[in-house]
């Protein structure tokens, strides 16, 4: 975050501070000295990011495929269609304004998971790039629907405590009118 919104000219300086975390103050100090995550957390791992990266992109990777093929399937495509469709026959789909939003966001995260893959290979594969069997493609879209709905209660999770601290801060802040400081302490606010 820091990096991305010190890169707006605009901007003169950035300071990101992390609240409501157990780790808050490692990850807080880390950022104000802009240290690697190794750096600031010793032991945590050998090397850098690479891998937890990869992981990350893979989980992306299989929830827009998840959604993408869900919704391509609900517009008449049939699985085999879907299981052996070179990317470029399904650059050349036509779809609606959703189905676009979705094919992007999908073709993102293939082309970073497989950058020497052009338009013959196929569209849809497992994360590992094996081809999908037409035969087991509904068991397949149920084990990718746990990954998209995984991610999505960790963001409610998320969106949920940061609504609670959105909360405490206007209430913080209805109280700075107050004379009174009893609201304000119990934040931890001078």
């Amino acid at each position: 975050m820091r990096d991305a919104v010190a890169e707006l000219n605009w901007v003169n300086g950035v300071s990101v501070r992390l609240l409501d975390h157990f780790s808050a103050e490692m990850i807080n100090r880390g950022v104000a000295l802009k240290q690697e995550f190794r750096d600031a957390f010793p032991g945590e791992t050998d090397d850098d990011l690479k891998q937890i990266r990869q992981k990350f992109l893979g989980k992306a990777f299989e929830r827009r495929q998840e959604l993408l093929m869900r919704y391509v399937l609900g517009q008449g495509q049939k699985p085999e269609w879907m299981t052996r469709a070179s990317m470029k026959e399904f650059m050349g789909l036509s779809l609606d304004s959703e189905g676009m939003r979705l094919r992007t966001l999908y073709i993102f995260a293939w082309r970073r998971l497989h950058p020497a893959w052009g338009e013959e290979n196929l569209a849809f594969v497992a994360l590992n790039g094996d081809p999908l069997d037409p035969n087991q493609l509904s068991s397949y879209l149920r084990k990718v629907a746990g990954v998209r709905r995984n991610a999505e209660f960790n963001g409610l999770i998320c969106r949920s405590l940061l609504a609670e601290r959105t909360a405490e801060l206007r209430a913080a802040r209805r109280g700075e009118n107050d004379t009174s400081h009893e609201g304000k302490a119990s934040l931890g606010i001078p």
